[in-house]
């Protein structure tokens, strides 16, 4: 796993909303070079999902596969438009492979809500982990910080397995 590692230096894939976390400052940047291609998995939904505190799957778990001879480096991109985010409220979206949280944070703020309620808005993010040989399972949860008033609506869900 470490040949991968050390090539991943340069290209941004993640970040931290400044504020939010003072603690945790800024992400890290990560870049991922030379890589193939082996696999995509897409899946939308336009269901109309009720998001509470506790959070909600916005898709049903993916299992994608990292062929055997070496690590794969996953990445999950997710867009998403929220409806009726109460003003002062955010969305926040956690991204599981096998049950652990994916960097760059555990929950990255995709929607954030001060003045346009009850209009709708579109967000994207896209998370990227190092994965070993064999089937991993994606799964994607997101939550409001606050209220109970807003819904997932229109998503998609981007699934990519690459090899160095």
């Amino acid at each position: 796993m470490k040949a991968l590692s050390h090539r991943l230096m340069g290209l941004v894939i993640a970040g931290v909303v400044a504020g939010l976390w003072p603690s945790m400052g800024y992400g890290q940047e990560l870049a991922a070079l030379d890589l193939t291609l082996k696999k995509t998995s897409v899946k939308t939904s336009n269901v109309l999902e009720p998001l509470a505190p506790w959070g909600v799957q916005a898709f049903t778990p993916t299992t994608v596969s990292c062929p055997n001879g070496g690590t794969c480096l996953v990445r999950v991109e997710v867009a998403t438009q929220v409806r009726y985010l109460y003003p002062t409220d955010n969305v926040a979206v956690t991204v599981l492979i096998d049950g652990h949280v994916v960097a760059p944070n555990p929950t990255i703020v995709l929607a954030s809500n001060t003045a346009n309620y009850p209009e709708t808005s579109a967000h994207s993010f896209s998370w990227a982990q190092e994965v070993t040989p064999g089937p991993h399972v994606i799964e994607v949860r997101v939550a409001t910080l606050v209220g109970f008033d807003s819904f997932l609506d229109h998503r998609s869900l981007t699934i990519s397995v690459y090899k160095p």
